[in-house]
């Protein structure tokens, strides 16, 4: 059985990114209780196929976005996405009702008093004026995603700082994922993804018992990525009330992550 080494330290193990495909793909770190539809205005329905049909899931060019001064002086984070081995722009993580505070109080969601919280409707916004190389002839679309009311604590896996990994083999995915604390013993993950087809972000969901969640209830510290760029979480199974590892794998035909039936094992007893 192959061996997968789980990064206990901050909770993910990235690798380094190399493009060859369709879905350039975002996580962002976050926590949250419950495997729901993240909140805000984008919505996505889904098909009898299990394909992803984005509704409102990213605005046009038309649509007015903050300058690039604006996005670089009060984001609360950024990362690069790739387009090619060498074509890259950066996505800012950004909200314009953006405000900060500190609880004393401690908690799974705050583990230290007085730890900053930044908080507001956040979106994920794609600025073509920070592409490179500058003589490049990739062209980049205008394009942006609400994720909604999000909370992003410091110093912890959901601190907001995004970070680009690969999780598509035949693509040149540069994936964020989100964990947030669902009580003290799981974390939930979310994973966006530019669709370099139809130039637009989406939600990309996870197919599980025949449904497709927009999340996935992770023990902590779990995540990992193998060589052939599955993912590897602890989940837990409502059925016997006990964790698994389980592996995922993204199926480009349907823009979502798929089980591997053919490998589970128990986790943490």
């Amino acid at each position: 059985m192959q061996q997968v080494e789980l990064n206990k330290s901050r909770g993910f193990t990235i690798i380094e990114v190399s493009f060859l495909g369709m879905m350039a793909l975002l996580i962002v770190s976050m926590a949250y209780v419950l495997i729901t539809q993240p909140h805000g205005t984008n919505h996505q329905t889904v098909t009898p196929t299990g394909t992803i049909s984005p509704v409102q899931s990213s605005d046009t060019p038309a649509v007015e976005l903050p300058t690039h001064d604006v996005l670089e002086a009060n984001s609360l984070s950024s990362t690069y996405i790739y387009g090619s081995e060498t074509d890259r722009v950066k996505v800012y993580l950004y909200a314009e009702d953006q405000t900060t505070r500190a609880p004393a109080a401690v908690s799974c969601q705050n583990p230290r008093p007085h730890m900053q919280h930044s908080e507001g409707n956040f979106t994920l916004i794609l600025d073509p004026a920070t592409a490179l190389p500058v003589d490049s002839e990739h062209e980049w679309p205008v394009t942006r995603i609400d994720i909604g009311q999000k909370s992003f604590v410091e110093d912890t896996l959901w601190d907001g700082q995004i970070n680009a990994i690969q999780l598509d083999p035949n693509g040149y995915p540069s994936m964020i994922q989100i964990w947030q604390s669902s009580g003290c013993n799981h974390q939930m993950l979310w994973i966006y993804g530019l669709n370099t087809t139809t130039q637009t972000f989406e939600l990309v969901r996870f197919e599980k018992d025949a449904e497709l969640i927009s999340s996935i209830l992770v023990s902590p510290g779990s995540f990992a990525i193998n060589n052939d760029y599955q993912i590897t979480v602890s989940e837990y199974h409502q059925t016997d009330q006990q964790d698994y590892f389980t592996r995922w794998y993204y199926d480009a035909e349907t823009h979502a992550f798929k089980v591997d039936e053919q490998w589970s094992e128990p986790c943490c007893n």
